[in-house]
This record gives structure tokens, C-alpha cells and sequence, in this order.
């Protein structure tokens, strides 16, 4: 925990020399960042102390979110997201760890580029390539 804290003041320290800057050299204006980073530096500790709190459930879910995702919406997210494969008509099956591609590509760099990023997401041992580049 002690160790969680320290992290915590230490990503707090640009913030509040970043607010200094800012702020010139007015007397007045440095004491009230001065007390701004005292109430920010306290929230953080706060927040990384609590076990039980906010932030840790936050991050707690965002990362068992992404790990109950199923492979195959991994990889077909990946696929809708790539520009290259923006007209591709791909089908995405996953048993296991093996990933099963399926439909058609407007050419064979479509292709590779589909069997790339599936075999590049992870979870994904094995990518079983079915799909079919239309002929010039």
C-alpha cells in the first residue's frame, strides 16, 4: 500500500509543477496551487488506498471486460476497425484458440491483411484462413 501512495504523489508531481507554470510568479497564486495540489495529491491517495473503492473497481473492470470479450469479437472488432478492410466481407468463428476466417476480399492483400490481425489478437493460437479473393 505504502508503495501504491508513493506511485500516487509521483504521477501527481508534473500535474502540480505543470499548474506552477501556468499560474506566473504571483505570490498569492502560488500558495493557492500550492493548496490545489495538496487537494489533489490527497484525492489520488484516496482513491489508490481504497481496495474496495472506485478506481480499483473501475480498472478491475475494464480489464475483466476485454478478457470476457470472445476471441472471435476480438478479432472481428479488429477487422471492422482496419480501413483496408473497410468493403471485405468477413465471418469470424473461434473454438478454443483457433480462429476460423470466412468469406470474400476484394484481393489477396485484403487477405493477408485479415489473416494478419487475426493471428496478431490475442488469444489467437492458430487462424484456419477460408476466405476467398475475388479474381481480377
Amino acid at each position: 500500500m505504502k508503495l501504491r501512495l508513493l506511485g500516487a504523489r509521483r504521477a501527481c508531481s508534473p500535474l502540480i509543477a505543470l499548474m506552477a507554470l501556468a499560474t506566473g510568479c504571483n505570490p498569492d497564486d502560488a500558495e493557492r496551487m500550492v493548496r490545489l495540489g495538496r487537494k489533489v495529491t490527497a484525492r489520488v491517495e484516496t482513491l489508490a488506498a481504497d481496495q474496495d473503492g472506485g478506481l480499483n473497481k473501475s480498472w478491475q473492470a475494464i480489464c475483466n471486460g476485454w478478457q470476457e470479450t470472445t476471441l472471435a469479437g476480438r478479432v472481428t472488432a479488429r477487422l471492422r476497425w482496419d480501413k483496408k478492410l473497410a468493403d471485405a466481407q468477413i465471418q469470424v468463428s473461434a473454438t478454443g484458440n483457433i480462429v476460423e476466417l470466412k468469406g470474400s476480399v476484394r484481393d489477396p492483400e485484403q487477405r493477408r491483411r485479415a489473416v494478419e490481425l487475426a493471428e496478431s489478437t490475442t488469444g489467437a493460437d492458430k487462424v484456419t484462413d477460408t476466405l476467398e479473393a475475388a479474381t481480377p
